[in-house]
């Protein structure tokens, strides 16, 4: 067997890969500690990594015949994060709709994480309920370049909930525990929204109606079991992926210019345009194209780049509401969202019915019945006053989209949509695969 020596530690290959010559490639998994003594990076900031240190580590493979001494130059990089899709990811086929949807990596920011401060104390007050905590911890995340599709959607509910009837025993996990609907949620009646269910039942859709355009109109459960459903046809896991936190659009938001505004430099009169149009239902929500269009485009650190985030629709989010008025609690709240680790966490047992006794029982019916949307919903907003704040404007609407009155539907709901996240489990799996 071969081995490697590495700073004095011998090491396995962990798996034997065939190269393109027909040759054998050797796969070592060095830890990380172990080759910042051989290389003599110990010490140094990993911050300072993404700057591009050279380095040079000496390394010794023994084999039955022999032992061979070898000097490898090294620089170093911020991430080997790289972007991927959904069917690279799945073992399974997936519809063209489904298998290009594409996850972009953030990574972390290295520092507790504090908004953007483009607003000013009376700008905030408009966009946000929580006040302005510091999240610490946040990790490497993957995020949806765009906003979910009609035709990813449609796709999605179609062999998602064909992959759930087969798995009994997971159903469950496909439901928020909130859900008055609690498993009948797993039928495509109660998953797609009406406009477009009418639109492909037959029904003659209007003038620019697309599949490639946002899927809108959805309420925060379908928008939970869709992400849970998606889990399940992918990996097998209903918790594959998540709804991202209202944080990490903003960490994404900001992209490679840490100081910079959220979101990309509109162009004025090309949202103007399209506003002018985006009155006739067939042309909302705005594609991905025309969000690229507009300017609403951002890059990403490693690579690729993000649309909606400054426009587009409001998108669910898996932050705990924050209550208004006399509400007790909010102490234990600000404590769980300003650790992103226990902000993850709490949401999860929210939505598996382990909700946290510490928690007062007011405050534990207020966050069963309210979920968080971000985003400013372009074009309907477009002319508002005031400055665009892209996805630091929140909204904490009912879970079910009920309006003021019995029956009633709230109609910001025709503008919300959702992204998928993949959190640091998910961030670790991909790791191992490449």
């Amino acid at each position: 067997a071969v081995r490697a020596r590495v700073a004095g530690a011998e090491i396995a290959a962990v798996r034997t890969a065939r190269s393109d010559d027909s040759g054998h490639r050797l796969v070592f998994e060095v830890p990380f500690e172990r080759f910042a003594v051989a290389a003599d990076l110990g010490g140094i900031d990993p911050e300072r990594f993404a700057a591009g240190i050279d380095a040079a580590f000496s390394l010794a493979l023994t084999f039955p015949g022999g032992e061979s001494d070898l000097r490898i130059a090294v620089r170093t990089i911020r991430s080997t994060l790289r972007a991927t899709t959904l069917g690279e990811l799945s073992a399974r086929p997936l519809p063209a709709a489904l298998a290009e949807v594409r996850l972009v990596p953030v990574p972390r920011p290295g520092r507790p994480w504090q908004e953007p401060g483009s607003l000013d104390a009376d700008a905030r007050r408009r966009v946000r309920i929580a006040p302005p905590l510091p999240v610490r911890s946040i990790p490497d995340v993957f995020l949806q370049d765009r906003e979910f599709t009609r035709g990813a959607y449609l796709a999605l509910v179609e062999f998602g909930l064909e992959r759930a009837i087969q798995d009994v025993e997971t159903r469950p996990q496909l439901v928020h525990a909130a859900d008055p609907l609690a498993e009948a949620r797993l039928h495509a009646d109660a998953l797609i929204p009406a406009d477009l269910r009418d639109w492909t039942a037959g029904g003659a859709p209007p003038v620019g109606f697309s599949l490639e355009r946002p899927v809108a109109g959805l309420d925060a459960f379908q928008a939970f079991t869709a992400v849970a459903l998606l889990g399940l046809l992918i990996g097998d896991d209903p918790w594959m992926f998540r709804l991202p936190l209202g944080c990490e659009l903003e960490v994404a938001a900001v992209g490679r210019g840490a100081d910079a505004a959220p979101g990309g430099r509109l162009d004025a009169q090309a949202l103007a345009d399209l506003v002018a149009r985006g009155q006739d239902p067939g042309l909302w929500p705005l594609s991905h194209a025309e969000l690229m269009l507009v300017g609403d485009v951002v890059s990403a650190e490693l690579g690729g780049s993000f649309s909606g985030l400054d426009g587009g629709l409001r998108e669910w989010v898996s932050d705990l509401p924050y209550p208004t008025g006399g509400v007790e609690g909010r102490t234990i709240l600000e404590e769980w969202i300003g650790d992103h680790r226990t902000h993850v966490e709490r949401a999860r047992q929210l939505a598996t019915g382990r909700d946290s006794e510490r928690a007062p029982l007011e405050l534990r019916s207020f966050l069963r019945t309210y979920a968080v949307v971000r985003g400013d919903a372009t074009p309907r907003e477009a002319g508002a006053a005031g400055p665009r704040v892209g996805v630091l404007h929140a909204l904490q609407l009912r879970r079910d989209g009920a309006g003021l009155l019995p029956g009633a539907v709230d109609p910001r709901l025709r503008d919300c949509g959702f992204r998928i996240a993949g959190g640091e489990a998910f961030v670790q799996a991909v790791r191992q695969r490449w």
